[in-house]
C-alpha cells in the first residue's frame, strides 16, 4: 500500500469537515446554484454542504480520494479525478456561483505562473458576481515565528 493509498483510507478521520467551515462557505453562498470543492479529498465538504446547493461537483488530484468520496456520493453530487489546472475540460465558462480550494490545495502548484493560471481558470469557471474561496498555510510566517508549529494529527487508528 502506498502513501496516498494509506492517507485516503484515514483522510476523512484526519481531516473532517468542520462546522465553523461549513458554515463559513455556506455564508458565501448568496443564492449560489452550483458548487466546486477543488481539492476536495474525500469530499466531506460537499457532504456537508449537498443540501446547500442544487449540485456540487468536487474534484482531486488523487484517485484514491475520488475513490473514497464516491463510496458516499449523493444525489446532486459529482467526483472526478482531475487537476485544478484542466477546469476547462470538465467545467463549461460561468458554470459556479461559488468554488471553493481549501486545506492548502494552492501551495501543491509548482510555479507562480501555475497559480496565476489556475486562478485565471476558476474566475472562467464562475459566474458573474461568484466567489473563489482560497485557504493556504502561511509557511513563511511559521518560518519566522519557530514557536508556531501545526497541532499534532492523531486517530484512534
Amino acid at each position: 500500500m502506498n502513501f496516498y493509498t494509506l492517507l485516503s483510507k484515514y483522510y476523512s478521520e484526519l481531516f473532517p469537515a468542520k462546522e465553523p467551515t461549513i458554515n463559513f462557505v455556506k455564508s458565501f453562498s448568496g443564492g449560489s446554484t452550483n458548487f466546486l470543492d477543488v481539492g476536495c479529498g474525500t469530499g466531506l465538504l460537499c457532504h456537508a454542504l449537498s443540501d446547500c446547493f442544487e449540485s456540487i461537483h468536487g474534484i482531486d488530484l488523487d484517485e484514491n480520494m475520488i475513490a473514497e468520496a464516491k463510496e458516499s456520493t449523493k444525489e446532486n453530487e459529482s467526483f472526478k479525478a482531475l487537476n485544478m489546472l484542466e477546469l476547462e475540460t470538465e467545467f463549461q465558462s460561468e458554470s459556479f456561483g461559488l468554488i471553493s480550494c481549501f486545506g492548502n490545495t494552492l501551495a501543491h502548484l509548482s510555479s507562480e505562473d501555475e497559480v496565476l493560471k489556475f486562478l485565471k481558470k476558476a474566475k472562467s469557471t464562475l459566474k458573474e458576481n461568484g466567489t473563489l474561496l482560497i485557504q493556504i498555510v502561511n509557511f513563511d510566517r511559521m518560518k519566522e515565528q519557530p514557536q508556531m508549529i501545526l497541532p499534532l494529527l492523531e486517530s484512534e487508528n
